[in-house]
């Protein structure tokens, strides 16, 4: 049996192709339904397609940022079953995937901090509750992308300190107007504004950049983890939470709670459990 996973956020998409001992990835641009249209989709999952053009795959498991409901979810398999027309197709969202990858048959509170962010209870089989998020222009809390927005804020308004900015200035030759282009009239804001959490690891030495983040990851248990009003442990992925998880471990243990484990992604958890589910099957 062969089995095509798939973890895909905004900025970039993981595919797996799982058999039951041995694994082939592909790391593609990233997919979200909400930003790009079915042709831009199809594009990417024709890519996929030739890669793996001499394996029959049964199923493919897809799991992707802005697949949070049956419209999107729709558009997305209906892109896919393009380049893959006699697959058993599942589409679910990236919330799902990271909890399945993170926690496999175990409890906890799964969490996203990557270009966007996320957070949900998970019972060890499914997402029993899910705190709302309303994406980078009204939530996202926490993430690569709102880290970015904040900083580019404090950029405009000079609420940084000076030679931050002018160091901030130098490196991206920012520019007013296509600041206001990236967030206004471009596809995937949240992947621009994203790209400056960078600039926030590279000067964390800063007291600036340290209560930026803190500030961020704050609101993020603000609101999406207490929202879930359960303690269980809690199991983090996403370059964000690698990327600062020494301040992300401080803000949790502010707030009474344990973080388990940090992944960069859920792909080698999602692609351990499709692999159990091969062996249980033959």
């Amino acid at each position: 049996m062969n089995i095509l996973i798939a973890d895909s956020g905004s900025t970039k998409t993981i595919w797996a192709l799982v058999q039951k001992e041995n694994t082939f990835q592909i790391t593609t641009e990233g997919i979200n339904p909400y930003y790009q249209d079915k042709q831009a989709i199809i594009q990417t999952i024709l890519e996929v397609a030739e890669q793996l053009k001499d394996y029959d795959i049964e199923k493919i498991h897809f799991f992707g940022a802005g697949c949070s409901n049956k419209t999107q979810q729709n558009k997305v398999d209906s892109t896919i079953q393009v380049a893959f027309p006699n697959t058993q197709i599942r589409v679910a969202h990236d919330m799902l995937g990271a909890a399945i990858g993170l926690c496999k048959r175990e409890e906890g509170i799964a969490c996203i901090l990557g270009t966007g962010s996320n957070a949900c209870l998970y019972d060890g089989n499914n997402i029993i509750k899910q705190a709302p998020n309303y994406g980078f222009w009204l939530g996202d809390e926490g993430s690569g992308g709102n880290l970015g927005k904040k900083l580019i804020i404090d950029y405009l308004h000079h609420d940084m300190p000076k030679a931050l900015r002018q160091v901030l200035q130098y490196t991206y030759q920012l520019d007013r107007d296509v600041i206001l282009a990236q967030a206004y009239r471009k596809n995937f804001p949240n992947r621009y504004f994203a790209q400056f959490s960078k600039f926030l690891k590279e000067h964390l030495e800063e007291t600036y950049a340290q209560n930026l983040v803190a500030n961020s990851f704050n609101e993020f248990f603000e609101k999406y983890i207490k929202k879930l009003a359960i303690k269980w442990p809690l199991f983090f992925v996403g370059s964000v939470a690698v990327s600062f998880e020494e301040i992300l471990r401080s803000v949790a243990k502010n707030h009474n709670f344990n973080v388990v484990l940090t992944e960069k992604d859920p792909i080698e958890g999602l692609i351990q459990y499709y692999q159990q589910e091969i062996s249980f099957h033959k």
